[in-house]
């Protein structure tokens, strides 16, 4: 806070101080003093206290200097949520202990530039039998009085709304011009004096490890960690998070472009593509564009409908894409020493806890050869091969609910014929309740049949799912590659692989690439 206004304030008398005179007839009063970053025409808090203070001594009004609030920098008067000093004056204003007898502001603005608000908290004060004062818009307790503050109040609201689109539509102007109006991101410097940002060198090699890493096949979470391990920090000296990476390589500011309105703060969320501004900088780039595209792309791919645990906590490279065909659980990594013997096996995760009636297992080095022979089998006849196309996620989802109520049933069926076995049900209750699973299951099964013969019409869409196998085959094939890249490089492709032991076969949904 300014000293000036530090000094003005211990100058005033305390409330114990002030005590006697309260008894004498005169008035205790607080102070609330606001400026706002975007309005030029308002007194500085100074001239705005030193007003209040005149007012107040002209009109038998003792101001103690406990009662003086003043937000701290510009704060908006169109909600509470950042005025701090005005909710600590509100929460002593509704205490049990009548504290002040009124509020004294420069204007009504200051206390509220939202007339909704401005109702609910005058009212709260008058119930406490506190009035609001503005010192230079007197008012009146006639009802014309009341209206006129009312007026006033609108008139307040409908002045900081036309600001703040003036505001907006300047600074529309100004990203349309490719002008900077926020701080840069991680990479570069704040010059000032209208100067573009500058290249923090330090911060350059992190920005350039990202977007290699990225196109190594690293997901966001694994170059967030391995930042991390580095000891490399963000701009504001925290960990890097999977979000950041991801703001990273999606930020065009690395190739030179400004882009605004991206973000909405008050509502936490993204805004739609036609609402964002994006121009040429005049800032020095600092990713090359062959980089940027190839990098777009890789996002672009990697976008997934569904949540899988991230490959870098998992032992296997097919972690997280086997699936028994029983429960559709995945086929958890399992490494056992017999006899000085390593095993390694995939092994249903559900069947382990008790959840699926089929142990669904196999080798590991035998998953490995039937899904790199299927692979291989897909780049040499170049076409589809023993694989269902995932195009329509959520067609697949409903599948599944299907089949859980189709299980569902077969307990419902086991349990109703226990009940006849052990004679708590007659053979006609037993017969009602065996049709009624009956009709249930017949059409649930014409359900499963309608949607699983859906055809789609993928043509093109599949030979660009084709490429991309051939595209990452030899990445699965390389010694010298690591079990992540493995692994990334086939959940760029594969939803799922469904194996089934009973008849040893694997079913294969790949990713519908357009």
């Amino acid at each position: 806070m300014d000293k000036k206004i530090l000094d003005i304030i211990q100058n005033l008398p305390s409330y114990v101080d002030l005590s006697q005179s309260h008894s004498n007839g005169f008035k205790v009063g607080a102070q609330y003093v606001r400026v706002s970053t975007e309005d030029q025409v308002e007194l500085s808090p100074i001239t705005q206290l030193k007003l209040g203070l005149e007012f107040a001594n002209a009109h038998h009004i003792l101001v103690p200097r406990e009662y003086i609030f003043i937000e701290h920098g510009g704060v908006s008067g169109r909600n509470v949520k950042n005025r701090h000093e005005f909710k600590r004056m509100i929460g002593l204003a509704k205490s049990n202990v009548h504290l002040f007898d009124c509020i004294l502001v420069w204007r009504f603005s200051r206390f509220a530039r939202n007339q909704e608000e401005s109702i609910v908290y005058k009212s709260l004060l008058s119930k406490n039998k506190i009035d609001v004062i503005s010192i230079t818009e007197p008012i009146d307790d006639s009802p014309f009085g009341k209206l006129n503050e009312r007026i006033i109040e609108w008139m307040d609201e409908y002045y900081s709304i036309r600001l703040s689109d003036e505001v907006l539509r300047g600074m529309k102007e100004n990203a349309r011009r490719g002008a900077y109006q926020s701080n840069p991101p991680i990479g570069y410097d704040y010059v000032g004096n209208k100067n573009p940002p500058c290249i923090n060198k330090s911060e350059q090699e992190i920005i350039q490890r990202i977007f290699h890493t990225f196109l190594d096949g690293y997901s966001v979470t694994q170059i967030a960690r391995l930042l991390n391990e580095s000891g490399y920090r963000s701009k504001r000296g925290s960990l890097f998070e999977s979000r950041t990476i991801q703001y990273i390589l999606t930020n065009p500011f690395y190739i030179g472009k400004v882009r605004w309105n991206y973000f909405n703060r008050s509502t936490h969320s993204y805004n739609k593509d036609s609402d964002v501004i994006i121009a040429d900088g005049i800032h020095t780039p600092i990713i090359t564009m062959d980089i940027w595209n190839a990098v777009q792309e890789q996002v672009q791919r990697k976008k997934r409908p569904f949540k899988k645990r991230d490959l870098s906590i998992c032992k296997h490279w097919l972690s997280g894409v086997l699936e028994c065909s029983c429960c559709h659980k995945s086929l958890a990594f399992c490494s056992m020493n017999r006899s000085g013997y390593t095993y390694q096996q995939f092994k249903c995760w559900g069947y382990t806890k008790g959840m699926c009636s089929i142990s669904n297992s196999i080798r590991v080095d035998r998953a490995e050869e039937y899904v790199l022979s299927a692979l291989k089998q897909l780049c040499k006849t170049n076409r589809p091969y023993h694989f269902n196309v995932n195009s329509a996620p959520a067609t697949n989802n409903e599948l599944e609910h299907l089949n859980s109520q189709l299980k569902r049933l077969s307990l419902q069926e086991t349990r109703y014929t226990d009940s006849y076995a052990n004679g708590i049900d007659s053979i006609d209750e037993y017969r009602e309740h065996k049709m009624s699973i009956q009709k249930e299951r017949t059409k649930l099964n014409k359900q499963i049949d309608t949607l699983s013969n859906t055809k789609f019409d993928v043509p093109s869409a599949t030979d660009q799912t084709l490429t991309s196998i051939t595209s990452i085959y030899p990445i699965l094939m390389a010694n010298t590659t690591d079990f992540v890249q493995k692994g990334n490089a086939i959940r760029s492709i594969l939803a799922r692989i469904v194996f089934d032991k009973e008849s040893f076969t694997f079913q294969f949904y790949f990713y519908l690439t357009q």
